[in-house]
């Protein structure tokens, strides 16, 4: 391998890690900003379902549990208004 060759190859790595650490910041920087726009969601082992079941069984229950989880709570109904709890 001769210098010209040898000085291409580290070039070219340097290049190709600093692209890798560009997109690992920006991955990084989006989910922390991502993170603070979203307003407080709560957790569910079911994401498809959500917490659905846990709302069913027992409303009032649910309603207390995630007050105290997230300060404030707000139910969508059917007809597109808010009931904020």
């Amino acid at each position: 391998m001769t210098i010209v060759e040898l000085s291409v190859f580290v070039l070219s790595t340097e290049l190709l890690l600093a692209c890798l650490a560009a997109i690992a910041l920006t991955i990084i920087c989006m989910e922390v900003f991502k993170q603070q726009s979203r307003p407080p969601c709560l957790g569910c082992w079911r994401p498809w379902i959500g917490c659905a079941v846990e709302f069913g069984k027992e409303p009032l229950h649910f309603i207390e549990t995630a007050r105290r989880k997230v300060s404030y709570f707000t139910l969508c109904t059917r007809h597109g208004e808010s009931l904020n709890v």
